[in-house]
């Protein structure tokens, strides 16, 4: 699991403009499939001054080891 804090307060956390601040708090949790063949990066987002509760979003990658 990953935790992070100590986000710079006014930057964006998306393309769409979500605006985050320095009270953002970021929760990975990173695996790998049953398969082994995909990455599932779930996130869990708590940034109270612009949001009401936390919220979850997931991206999936294919797993390649051998690429650079």
């Amino acid at each position: 699991m990953v935790d992070t804090i100590g986000f710079k307060n006014g930057g964006w956390m998306d393309e769409d403009g979500s605006p985050s601040s320095d009270k953002l708090h970021l929760t990975e949790l990173i695996t790998r499939s049953k398969d082994g063949r995909e990455i599932d990066d779930t996130m869990t987002i708590d940034g109270r001054i612009y949001y009401n509760a936390p919220f979850v979003f997931w991206h999936k990658y294919a797993y390649a080891p051998k690429t650079t």
